[in-house]
């Protein structure tokens, strides 16, 4: 229990250092003389801390201290106060402890958001600002002290540093590995053929271009009769035609006929973009997705998250397959956030 102790209130410390210049520790116990007494602490019992106003903060992580000492402890000198709860309990731990620092200001559960769409929002156990003038200096930190998930990439960190945050985060950055189930897939081509293209490839779906469909065969009337598919798409018992070639009277009656006979066909029109072209698509191929600003990733505890506009497609179970159908063009950031998650990001 003691190492564990000496651990947590080292990692404070640790932390403590970050926030405020090192260095400025009581190096031997805090004493406070009046004149008939003198009063020390023993400073692995009663660690004390340096605060922003110039105040010392003594941990009474075991709620020892009995009220008489502090009476004495906060009379003799208004600038101590005390902290009291264990540091092992991370989060409200730190939140008494910033209180008692006196920052300027101290704000818990923060999020901010960054660009329209991908957005790209980063939280943070708490936002301090040091002083009254931080915002205009860019010096505002975000801390993370839970440690209970995965940590704050070098990217992000760099990023946010130019943006004005300084992070400080206890948890690890390691990257997720990719095992090619989680594909972010970003067509940003404009023409509805690269469109149904790079979709049947997104999705691992066959597709043949300008494939001949027989719909008479002439055995009866002597007249045999195909049709052209501008794409064409077999399986899971599912038949799919999709044209976008000019529609005319005798297109039009062919198609239906090829509806007749089992055939699911898709007929888009001049003006369908990426949003209208998948959703039929899909729909087609009996795959239940919907469009809208989306999480790239299932909140898990990352202190960040992506959001952009698109369909999401999901595996069965808990971890299988998510792929993100977008039109968005990937910027770095986000292409190297989703890759830190585990994803294989496809640009076409």
């Amino acid at each position: 229990m003691a190492a564990g102790r000496e651990g947590s209130i080292q990692w404070t410390r640790d932390v403590w250092d970050r926030l405020l210049q090192p260095g400025r520790y009581e190096n031997g116990p805090l004493v406070v003389q009046g004149r008939n007494f003198s009063l020390s602490l023993d400073p692995k019992r009663y660690p004390v801390f340096p605060a922003a106003d110039g105040g010392k903060i003594i941990i009474d992580e075991g709620m020892t201290l009995s009220p008489m000492v502090k009476t004495i402890l906060t009379e003799k000198d208004p600038g101590i106060r005390i902290v009291m709860g264990n540091p092992a309990d991370r989060k409200r731990f730190f939140s008494s402890l910033l209180a008692a620092a006196k920052f300027y200001s101290v704000e818990e559960n923060f999020a901010v958001d960054f660009g329209a769409d991908p957005k790209l929002t980063v939280t943070s156990d708490f936002k301090i600002e040091k002083t009254s003038e931080s915002l205009l200096k860019n010096d505002v930190v975000l801390v993370n002290v839970t440690g209970q998930h995965r940590g704050i990439p070098p990217q992000l960190i760099s990023f946010l540093d130019k943006e004005g945050f300084h992070v400080i985060d206890s948890s690890p950055a390691f990257s997720e590995l990719s095992d090619g189930r989680k594909v972010l897939y970003s067509i940003e081509g404009s023409r509805q053929d690269t469109i149904v293209d790079e979709l049947f490839t997104a999705l691992s779906a066959p597709c043949e271009k300008n494939k001949d469909l027989l719909l008479d065969d002439g055995a009866l009337s002597g007249v045999t009769l195909s049709v052209r598919a501008d794409r064409y798409s077999e399986g899971n018992k599912r038949k799919v035609v999709i044209s976008f070639s000019e529609k005319n009277p005798v297109q039009y009656t062919l198609l239906r006929l090829l509806e007749l006979k089992g055939y699911r066909v898709v007929m888009l029109n001049p003006e369908d973009d990426f949003r209208e072209i998948s959703e039929k698509v899909l729909s087609s191929l009996g795959l239940p997705a919907v469009y809208g600003m989306q999480p790239l990733w299932v909140d898990d505890g990352t202190p960040f998250n992506v959001r952009l506009s698109g369909f999401v497609l999901t595996g069965n179970g808990r971890n299988g397959a998510r792929r993100f159908l977008t039109n968005v063009p990937i910027d770095p950031l986000v292409g190297e956030l989703a890759r830190y998650k585990g994803f294989d990001v496809v640009v076409q």
